[in-house]
């Protein structure tokens, strides 16, 4: 079994982060920190001239402190990260401190000192795909991101804010969880259809394929509705998204009352 087998994401805004280490891999931290809305403490004696630049971009997001780590800089804090670039950071000491503070903790390349693997991750607005090798083969994680970099274009940011517009049109859901999840399944499953459809025409066109999908006549449920296509595929029909049920969301009153009419 490998390591950092369960992945989750960290409501991290508003919350200090400590950030230890002062090169490349600490830009790319800083980044991901800010993303995520989280308060942070850099703290490095050495910062790159890349880094140095993005903590004043940063503002009032960032403190930083011009030493190396020392003990109490974990104090009220949610994680840490050390990326082991300066070679004054006591790793041994800020374990310790991180122990004793209860504080979730990673050192780069540092197994023995790491209560979290971070995935690479692909940044799309609100979406984040994340691909982890369980700390086993980062490079690998790397080069997944890269490639779905490729299929994921920023489209797929307005296609999440599309979906959430939709969830607030909706209101309540008026039917079981289970169907309500079957018509959201029915909704959202040409995924790059959808994102097409916002990258051409805006993301209003299908906030209203949504809602209507979300919330249709009594009659034509499309969650109710058993699928005949007999393909995986879901095309546009006379340029208008069709949404796929799958065998899953069928009802099964609905489905026994289908077979019934067909015999």
């Amino acid at each position: 079994m490998s390591q950092f087998g369960y992945v989750v994401a960290l409501e991290l805004h508003d919350r200090t982060a400590v950030l230890v280490g002062g090169g490349r891999e600490a830009v790319h931290r800083l980044d991901a920190l800010l993303a995520a809305g989280a308060r942070v403490r850099l703290v490095t004696p050495d910062p790159s001239d890349e880094l140095r630049v993005a903590v004043e971009a940063a503002g009032d997001r960032v403190t930083w402190h011009d030493r190396d780590y020392r003990d109490g800089d974990l104090a009220d804090t949610t994680i840490a990260i050390a990326t082991g670039e300066d070679d004054g950071t006591d790793v041994a000491a800020l374990w310790d401190e991180s122990r004793r503070r209860h504080v979730t903790t990673s050192v780069l390349d540092d197994l023995d000192h790491t209560d979290f693997a971070q995935p690479a991750l692909v940044r799309r607005g609100d979406l984040r795909i994340a691909i982890s090798t369980g700390g086993s083969a980062p490079a690998l994680a790397r080069r997944y991101r890269e490639d779905l970099e490729v299929h994921y274009g920023p489209e797929h940011a307005d296609l999440v804010d599309a979906a959430a517009e939709a969830r607030d049109r909706a209101g309540r859901r008026p039917v079981s969880f289970e169907r309500w999840a079957g018509r959201w399944s029915c909704a959202v499953w040409d995924l790059h259809g959808l994102a097409r459809r916002v990258r051409e025409g805006g993301r209003a066109g299908v906030v209203d394929h949504l809602v209507t999908t979300l919330l249709p006549p009594a009659t034509t449920d499309p969650a109710a509705v058993p699928d005949r296509t007999g393909t995986d595929r879901d095309d546009d029909v006379h340029g208008e998204l069709r949404p796929r049920p799958t065998k899953g969301e069928v009802d099964p009153a609905d489905d026994a009352a289908t077979r019934q009419d067909a015999a």
